[in-house]
């Protein structure tokens, strides 16, 4: 049976708890919340359990549970459903555990917050809560010591243990009906706390329900990871996409480059459809692999045949199958990205440059290139270095988006120590007519002698220099990159 079929109290369905157990609990951020929650709260994990339940149920009906530190728990949960904001935002998350999850974590965390700040719920009724459900576990401790008595004393023939036992019986009979009463006290006084301030619970609720459907919205409307949170065949986890959606929601910053990143990609789309699609590749032999766009077509037969159909999986997941190799006219090198990190690109100029270099990104991969992100600072500084894989931009997409996001040191301005990194990662591929785009917004001094040096290698290994100024006041000057750029 579930940890999470114990004291709470929305009716569910039996699959809803290994749904919750499997899909939404393996979420890191989750997982901290609720530890955070039950150093404060008892049972604090089975109320995150029916706040989920609440978003993911098609109706979320309340069950009897009589047990009165779940009930003050069911106080809140009468107050978020009969709040005209969350039947609106169910129509966002019922019967979808992922969104129910996003809904849940972001809407846990701003309880706790409300919990820590609010002038309503004290100090004191957190301390009556904790009592309340130590007293009833001593309750349930002694009604099951109760029933041990009343089974063992139709064994027992001697009258002195008889009489013992009825003893204990009676003692604890008063004990129970003595904590009872005080259970009943407590719980009279913590629910008429909630009834009285009920008002400006429900504001505190009202004005967080509104925000959480702001942000799904805006989640599953204007960001660019948005395309991934409804497809079922992702390679990347429920858990993940609940904590990736909890980033972009909590990280403004991040919010913006993922939007800005959506519309820079409807630009690169609509121009390269506009593009002519001459292949400028050529057939020269065949060979051994598993690319399904070149596999030759009496391998793909086999998929007819329910007797080679096997086979067909067997040698693709070997990568046995035979398929064309193609020879490249002007095959490609790396695609190096330079992104300037420095103090003077914060702001505007961050959310411009970091959307710039992940949409270049993007076209590398399309291009099955290896592409690299150098993010730099000054000279004096190590540089940032985000390797993507040839081809992988889409497989760890999130992550690069969310470390480029993240990554931000400031500090002054070089030019040479990520050039120098470019060129030694162009060298190392041994792969010559590479490209370098780099991202900057401004001018900083670099050493005749390293200049001469590096276009002398530019030449040799056949690189372009593509650069690009972040100039959102008119203000920059292209006189160094003027020096090193194509």
């Amino acid at each position: 049976m579930s940890h999470y079929t114990g004291n709470n109290n929305i009716i569910f369905h039996a699959l809803d708890p290994e749904i919750f157990e499997k899909n939404v609990l393996n979420s890191n951020d989750l997982q901290n919340i609720i530890k955070r929650g039950n150093s404060i709260l008892p049972n604090f994990d089975q109320f995150v359990f029916d706040v989920f339940l609440c978003f993911y149920k098609a109706e979320a009906i309340l069950n009897n549970n009589n047990n009165k530190t779940a009930k003050v728990y069911r106080s809140f949960l009468k107050i978020i459903i009969n709040n005209s904001n969350y039947k609106s935002l169910r129509n966002y998350t019922f019967l979808d555990n992922i969104r129910s999850g996003i809904t849940t974590l972001v809407f846990i965390d701003d309880f706790l917050n409300w919990l820590k700040d609010n002038q309503y719920f004290s100090k004191k009724s957190i301390l009556d809560i904790l009592e309340l459900n130590d007293l009833e576990d001593q309750i349930k401790y002694l009604n099951n010591e109760q029933d041990i008595i009343k089974s063992n004393k139709q064994n027992i023939i001697k009258e002195d243990i008889l009489e013992k036992l009825n003893n204990i019986e009676q003692l604890n009979d008063m004990e129970i009906n003595r904590l009872e009463s005080t259970v009943d006290d407590l719980y009279d006084n913590l629910n008429s706390n909630i009834e009285n301030n009920k008002m400006n619970i429900s504001k505190a609720f009202n004005d967080n329900l509104t925000n959480l459907e702001n942000d799904i919205n805006d989640l599953y409307t204007a960001t660019y990871l948005s395309i991934d949170f409804d497809n079922a065949y992702s390679n990347v986890d429920t858990s993940n996409k609940i904590d990736l959606a909890n980033k972009l929601i909590k990280n403004d910053k991040l919010k913006k480059i993922t939007d800005m990143l959506g519309k820079l990609n409807d630009i690169m789309r609509k121009e390269l459809n506009n593009l002519c699609s001459t292949r400028k590749d050529e057939l020269y032999t065949i060979s051994i692999g598993n690319d399904v766009g070149r596999i030759i077509s009496s391998e793909i037969l086999k998929l007819a045949n329910q007797y080679f159909r096997k086979d067909f999986y067997k040698k693709f997941l070997e990568g046995q199958l035979q398929q064309y190799e193609l020879k490249e006219e002007n095959s490609k090198g790396p695609f190096i990205i330079c992104l300037d990190c420095s103090s003077s690109m914060q702001g505007e100029k961050e959310i411009w440059s970091k959307a710039m270099a992940l949409t270049l990104s993007e076209i590398a991969s399309r291009q099955r290139r290896k592409c690299d992100i150098i993010a730099f600072t000054s000279n004096e500084h190590e540089v940032k270095h985000i390797n993507i894989k040839k081809g992988a931009f889409k497989e760890n997409y999130q992550n690069t988006i969310i470390e480029i996001a993240e990554y931000f040191p400031g500090g002054g301005t070089g030019f040479e120590n990520p050039l120098d990194k470019a060129l030694k990662l162009i060298n190392k591929s041994m792969n010559t007519n590479s490209d370098i785009a780099f991202i900057t917004d401004g001018d900083a001094v670099v050493n005749d002698q390293w200049l001469e040096e590096f276009n002398k290698s530019k030449k040799e290994l056949n690189i372009e220099v593509y650069s690009i100024l972040i100039d959102l006041h008119g203000k920059e000057n292209t006189q160094t990159i003027n020096k090193f750029s194509d």
